[in-house]
């Protein structure tokens, strides 16, 4: 009996010591109100609207769209150049745009993400919205035949597998 006792003691100091050091302590959390549960949090392979509206509070892009006149205006670039043909984007990432964890925003964060977005691999829906830039529909459609050249590979050494 007495060492339930200590265990009732033991407890009741700890709640105490987790309630009072929470009611010291700034809250870091983000409160978001969606009407629906997510169904996917990858970036590359968003579709749902509530799914968008999440990642739009995760993460920042380039640029965002001024309401309601839908111009462009700076995101994670605080500035951009448009070459005279019209063919050459070049973005000024913002110094002071940081991960979570404190890392600088890089020019390759994006390069990755867009390139991820163009693997059929990963059946994004919009991969398509890429396909302007030179050579997008190109790599996809090269990386689809490998794909399934790879897929025939692994079919016939199954079938030996199984013989």
């Amino acid at each position: 009996m007495r060492w339930f006792l200590g265990v009732v003691v033991l407890d009741i100091l700890l709640v105490g010591w987790v309630v009072l050091s929470a009611a010291t302590s700034e809250r870091a959390d983000l409160v978001f109100a969606n009407n629906s549960l997510h169904n996917m949090l990858d970036p590359q392979r968003l579709s749902w609207s509530h799914d968008i509206r999440v990642m739009e509070n995760m993460f920042e892009p380039l640029t965002r769209i001024k309401l309601p006149e839908m111009t462009p205006e700076p995101a994670a670039a605080e500035r951009w150049e448009i070459s005279e043909d019209g063919l050459t984007y070049t973005f000024y990432i913002r110094p002071e745009a940081k991960w979570s964890n404190g890392d600088p925003v890089k020019s390759t964060d994006f390069k990755y993400a867009w390139r991820r977005a163009l693997l059929p691999d990963l059946a994004a829906d919009y991969t398509q919205l890429l396909w302007v830039i030179k050579g997008a529909e190109d790599f996809f459609k090269w990386r689809q035949e490998d794909l399934k050249a790879y897929t025939k590979q692994d079919d016939k050494t199954q079938e030996l597998a199984d013989a």
